[in-house]
């Protein structure tokens, strides 16, 4: 009798690619996802919402907070005109 066993590193990239095709089909991401896709911290960005620092809207799923892509794009643009417009190039 075999025994079919998947190996590790296998049902990881396949739970990856799930994840993928998941967040591709409803465009939002967890906030730990969106805090590496902006180089921050999870908690780091939960306290820019908590403080309204920087107005990043949030997908609220439940208890769950969500971001889309687009918004955080969005976001990168809009520090880097800002940060554009206080240095203006020569």
């Amino acid at each position: 009798m075999t025994m079919n066993f998947t190996p590790p590193d296998r049902v990881a990239r396949i739970r990856e690619a799930l994840d993928l095709a998941l967040r591709s089909r409803t465009g939002l991401l967890s906030r730990k996802e969106a805090a590496a896709y902006l180089g921050i911290t999870a908690q780091t960005l939960a306290e820019w919402h908590r403080s309204k620092r920087y107005p990043i809207p949030v997908v609220k799923v439940g208890r769950l907070a969500k971001y889309r892509q687009a918004d955080l794009d969005a976001f990168v643009n809009s520090q880097v005109d800002a940060q554009e417009s206080l240095f203006p190039p020569r």
